[in-house]
């Protein structure tokens, strides 16, 4: 190994050729690591300050520890790293306790056992993280965790197949500029992963990432075998909301929010794009504020629920809220858009297709055993100018309580309104639902805005109905106040 400073001359033509040995720029194995970092033929630069850093060849790996980089650090078109198990030249790239003043970026391959591209400790990167080449990693394709600064995203035209995550931002102070799978790219999570996560699995009240702006946007293949498509969790604030315009698919979840405090902008599906997954899109009860709204002009295929707001604290915001749906949601075992959240904004509008194996849409939902089930507010009404059909109910408002359950909608305003057609195996439109065993209640205080149809409606049970039942001991179902009508 070469452990002598090169003078600029012989550093200049080291790093113009196909390193055949270890390059150690700086001095000293960083304390972290028992061995010598690439010492297998590869670049180091611990506790150094130089320029840009370039690698066109075949090399172990490129670390960068405690130093400083005017400029980028680049694995060129023609350049191969090929790792060497063992951290940390497990690693195609690390960027370490640095600075990188300009972009960190991959045109060539990158073939590891560990991650693909990883920036860790207080590093800060200036121009942010591109591949434009093929990353084939063991572990994740591109990770940041622990910079308090991170500017210019991250972008991926290339191909990332990882047996951990795609992209995981784990934890960041302030990280801006976003990432984008551009319509080249494709991110492959080959196990359990997810292709694309914000955040970290810390738990309830974690929060590993302060603060997220510059949103989501994929144009190209996001898929994950077994996991999550795109997933949000452990976020105080996530900015400027997520976009799919290609393809999204997930063994697991295609779009998931959960554990944030605040998600800024919305979640869009463009016409012509596509997700598929257990769940369509889903955001979690553990998430405080959802300061948008959800949009389908695409395809949306689930197993169970399409789009799923479930408990969440706030959802929407007046012109900017709500869920409406103009393409197609097919949910062959559950409900296509469920909506349980306790402040709801904005409204729920289908002018596209509707398919599902359970409810078309639901606003409430099921409890028992002590569990509950509360929207406080509900505005916007629901508006069906399309087609929904269901193997239960086209339009259900309230839910079903069953022993010691209890469901409660306070307010829902805007009424619901169908100009297109709806089918039904149960009933067509239903507000109120049913209370079946020991003390179980569904109480709608307030329902306004009535019920009118101009379409057709085709029940097996009833067209539109107002009202359920209630059986057992203690069992009630209650609605309040009704009003504006039913005019069909």
């Amino acid at each position: 190994m070469r452990r002598s400073r090169p003078s600029a001359l012989g550093l200049s033509a080291l790093l113009a050729t196909s390193s055949v040995a270890a390059l150690l720029i700086g001095g000293g194995t960083p304390a972290a690591y028992a061995v010598q970092p690439c010492e297998f033929g590869g670049i180091a630069v611990v506790g150094a300050s130089q320029g840009s850093v370039s690698n066109p060849g075949a090399i172990s790996c490129i670390f960068i520890s405690n130093s400083t980089i005017s400029g980028s650090v680049t694995n060129a078109g023609g350049g191969a790293i090929t790792t060497i198990n063992g951290p940390p030249s497990s690693t195609g790239i690390t960027i370490n306790n640095s600075t990188v003043t300009g972009t960190v970026s991959n045109a060539g391959t990158i073939s590891a056992s560990g991650n693909g591209i990883a920036v860790t400790g207080n590093a800060t990167i200036g121009g942010g993280i591109s591949n434009s080449g093929m990353l084939s990693v063991g572990g994740s394709g591109v990770v940041v965790n622990g910079p308090s600064t991170f500017t210019g995203g991250i972008g991926n035209s290339g191909t990332i197949t990882a047996s951990g995550n795609g992209i995981n931002v784990g934890g960041a102070g302030r990280f801006t500029g976003g990432i984008v799978n551009s319509a080249s790219g494709t991110i492959t999570a080959t196990g359990v992963g997810v292709g694309v996560l914000v955040g970290s699995t810390g738990g309830p009240g974690v929060y590993n990432v302060s603060n997220f702006s510059g949103g989501i946007s994929n144009a190209g293949s996001i898929s994950s075998n077994s996991g999550t498509g795109i997933q949000i969790n452990g976020v105080s604030t996530f900015g400027s909301g997520i976009t799919n315009s290609g393809t999204i698919s997930a063994g697991n979840g295609g779009v998931r929010v959960e554990q944030t405090v605040s998600f800024v902008g919305s979640i869009v599906n463009a016409a012509g794009a596509t997700i598929s997954g257990a769940t369509g899109i889903e955001i979690c009860d553990c998430v405080t504020s959802f300061l948008g709204g959800i949009t389908n002009a695409g395809t949306i295929t689930a197993a169970f629920t399409g789009i799923f707001v479930n408990g969440v604290s706030v959802f929407g915001t007046v012109g900017a809220g709500g869920i409406s749906n103009s393409g197609l949601i097919s949910a062959s075992r559950a409900t296509a858009i469920a909506v349980n959240a306790s402040t709801f904004i904005g409204g729920i509008a289908n002018s596209g297709t509707i398919s599902a194996g359970g409810n078309g849409i639901w606003v409430g939902g099921s409890a028992s055993f002590g569990y509950s089930v509360v929207l406080s507010t509900f505005s916007g009404g629901i508006t069906n100018s399309g087609t929904i059909t269901a193997a239960r109910n086209g339009i259900l408002v309230g839910g079903s309580a069953f022993t010691f359950g209890l469901v409660t909608i306070s307010n829902f305003g805007g009424g619901i309104s169908n100009s297109g057609v709806i089918t039904a195996n149960r009933n067509g439109i239903w507000v109120g639902g049913s209370a079946s065993g020991f003390l179980s209640t569904v109480i709608i205080s307030s329902f306004s805005g009535g019920i009118s149809n101009s379409g057709t409606i085709q029940a097996h049970d009833v067209g539109i109905f107002v009202g359920g039942s209630a059986t057992g001991v203690g069992a009630s179902l209650t609605i309040s106040t009704f009003s504006g009508g039913i005019s069909n």
